[in-house]
């Protein structure tokens, strides 16, 4: 089991990654239509990486947006760890960009608070549910992540299995 800070400060680790995958996905749906070929290549540490066609993104993307947030096991692969990544978009892409605005809050002295949710409880063991991270802490954590290596961040069943969210 991580800690939530752990948690944030991986996916600060990441965001250079899930940008590039996250654009990849942008790209293809913008070339669906086109006869044009395209690739991409995700890697993440700990598990593998792997080439995916603009077809192969698009559908995905597709079946990221299915999966709900209390899914409780699924198959450690690179494709899934894709699929949740992309199902998390918009809570993951929201901590990036609250990192962001922390930092002209930062140069303004203006207060700032972000409340970070983990996006799948029962596959990412956390000693909690969310916190909330003030505008330093979101760029002490972002400062931490710039030296780490991103890592899957996933408890698979192979693992052990995440055992859900221990604490409130």
């Amino acid at each position: 089991m991580q800690s939530m800070e752990d948690l944030v400060i991986n996916l600060f680790a990441g965001e250079q990654t899930l940008a590039a995958l996250w654009r990849a996905v942008d790209k293809a749906q913008s070339l669906r239509f086109d006869s044009r070929g395209f690739n991409h290549v995700f890697r993440l540490e700990g598990l593998g990486c792997k080439n995916y066609g603009k077809c192969d993104l698009i559908t995905l993307d597709c079946q990221g947006h299915k999966i709900p947030s209390s899914v409780t096991s699924i198959e450690r692969n690179v494709d899934n760890a894709v699929r949740l990544f992309l199902g998390a978009r918009v809570e993951i892409g929201n901590l990036y960009a609250a990192r962001s605005r922390a930092f002209a809050a930062r140069d303004r002295a203006l207060r700032f608070n972000h409340a970070f949710h983990n996006p799948y409880p029962n596959l990412i063991s956390t000693d909690r549910k969310k916190i909330v991270l003030n505008r330093d802490q979101l760029n002490l954590f972002y400062c931490r992540g710039l030296g780490k290596t991103f890592t899957d961040p996933f408890d698979w069943p192979e693992n052990g299995g995440a055992t859900g969210v221990q604490g409130p």
